[in-house]
């Protein structure tokens, strides 16, 4: 069963019944569909079954982290079949809470309503025909531009607020629709309590931020 195929299965299984529309984009770690409920459009993350690239990338991210069991933590460090599933399912629960945390903070990012080991559903940026651009892609004009880098920095403090480093943010995922941000991507985002790298990743956001505004 790919992993699609097993998201809309578990979906189902929470009388959540999804029909899919279209892919909207595909990325290294996750592929993002467009889908319709109840008659509504949302967003569908899908995590890829690439376990090897995800345990090497998130060996920096889970510093800090506190890992109950025993026996997880071997999984883990082994990489064994029940790690990789582990780690699947404990990225995709990061990233739906942080998200949900944050939008109930007021950030700009999208609403999330449901997940499933492998997948979010969330909030659709776009209409049925576009989905909302990478703000890389748009043109924006100096005024924009100024309230919309004023607008990225209120967010990383709304993150700091809440003990949290986005730890890979740029122009490639903020998106911007109808004069608005949203930023995505959230399962690399660290506890800055915990992880030792929190502030060195916290500056890398600011300074890719402030390198794609201040050239434009």
């Amino acid at each position: 069963m790919n992993q699609l195929d097993k998201s809309l299965l578990d979906f189902s299984k929470k009388k959540i019944k999804l029909e899919i529309i279209r892919e909207i984009k595909s990325g290294k770690e996750a592929t993002v569909f467009l889908v319709s409920w109840n008659d509504s459009l949302y967003a569908l993350k899908v995590y890829k079954d690439n376990s090897h690239t995800s345990f090497n990338r998130y060996a920096v991210y889970r510093e800090g982290k506190f890992i109950k069991h025993n026996s997880h933590r071997r999984a883990l460090e082994k990489k064994t079949a029940f790690g990789r599933r582990l780690l699947e399912a404990s990225r995709t629960a990061l990233e739906y809470q942080m998200l949900d945390n944050l939008f109930q903070s007021g950030a700009n990012v999208p609403e999330v309503f449901s997940y499933t080991d492998n997948s979010i559903l969330m909030q659709y940026v776009g209409d049925f025909d576009i989905a909302a651009p990478k703000i890389k892609n748009v043109v924006l004009s100096s005024v924009q531009n100024q309230e919309l880098y004023e607008k990225v920095l209120k967010n990383m403090e709304i993150f700091r607020e809440n003990g949290i480093v986005h730890g890979d943010l740029s122009e490639f995922n903020i998106l911007f629709w109808e004069d608005e941000i949203y930023i995505i991507d959230f399962p690399q985002a660290i506890d800055m309590r915990t992880n030792p790298n929190a502030e060195d990743m916290y500056m890398r956001d600011v300074e890719n931020v402030k390198k794609f505004f201040k050239k434009i």
